[in-house]
């Protein structure tokens, strides 16, 4: 992502990866967010 379109973003997220991976597809990345939420709101 280019630095012009960090500057427009008003929240950002961190997903570590580990091993030989270099990026993750929306939809994956969209299921690790909205299980951490779940996780947070259920216990």
């Amino acid at each position: 992502v280019t630095p012009e379109v960090m500057n427009l973003c008003t929240n950002r997220i961190m997903i570590p990866m580990y091993g030989d991976m270099e990026s993750l597809n929306v939809s994956v990345a969209a299921a690790l967010c909205m299980y951490k939420v779940q996780e947070q709101l259920m216990p």
